[in-house]
């Protein structure tokens, strides 16, 4: 009976990608279609996912909750496209520099209220995994799966946060001594010894590397700046 309770409680709203899996997204979309308004519909297309799928409609929400897309009704039907924020990432000019860029991506990974708020409450590092766990479920009514999920996306919020995605920066503008690898020690985990799958780095105890969105999220932070690629616009 538990277990059923569990499962019908409906947790609070967290994004479903880490900032990194966020930042990667907006940046197909704007390869695909720039600044310009457009469909759901069309924003699948650029991140090769069903139109009508969960996964295209989850990928709309954690960017809004990023505060990377706008969304807005045109006509009687919903358009989307890329948030102010976005377009300072991508195609400010003259570029960032890289403190400028760190405020930009640490603005999008404190956008969502929650990670807000435990940012500010787990400021000296988070606890375990099993206390964590608690506090959200008491809190905020997670439900145990959901809230495993949360400290997935938080962990990688706080990576971003505490200055591991200085290395969009680097990448970005060789002019600044960047090169194509990324730092090798800009992302430790609080309290766990495990290797990543990528060598140098290690993992967070709730999850491995590809269940915390760095597939997608060294794509993000492997992009340049500039126009986009415009044989794939829509």
């Amino acid at each position: 009976m538990r277990a059923q309770n569990e499962r019908r409680r409906r947790s609070p709203s967290v994004p479903f990608i880490s900032p990194a899996g966020a930042v990667g997204r907006a940046r197909e979309l704007y390869d695909r279609v720039g600044g310009d308004w457009v469909a759901p519909t069309d924003a699948a297309l650029a991140w090769g996912l069903g139109a009508k799928s969960s996964a295209n409609l989850q990928t709309i929400s954690a960017l809004l909750a990023y505060g990377l897309i706008e969304a807005a009704r045109q006509d009687g039907a919903r358009r989307v496209r890329l948030s102010e924020l976005a377009s300072r990432l991508f195609r400010a000019d003259p570029p960032l520099n890289a403190e400028e860029e760190q405020q930009a991506l640490v603005e999008a990974a404190l956008k969502p209220k929650l990670i807000a708020e435990y940012a500010g409450r787990w400021a000296e590092g988070r606890p375990s995994d099993a206390v964590s766990i608690d506090d959200l479920k008491l809190r905020h009514k997670f439900t145990h799966q959901a809230a495993v999920r949360f400290l997935q996306v938080f962990d990688d919020a706080m990576w971003f946060v505490r200055g591991g995605a200085s290395v969009v920066g680097s990448y970005n503008n060789p002019e600044r001594g960047g090169t194509r690898a990324p730092r090798r020690d800009a992302r430790t985990a609080h309290h766990s010894g495990r290797l990543c799958p990528m060598e140098g780095w290690r993992c967070r105890s709730v999850s491995d590397a590809a269940q915390g969105g760095l597939d997608i999220g060294w794509r993000a932070l492997s992009v340049r700046r500039g126009k986009p690629n415009t044989p794939g616009r829509l």
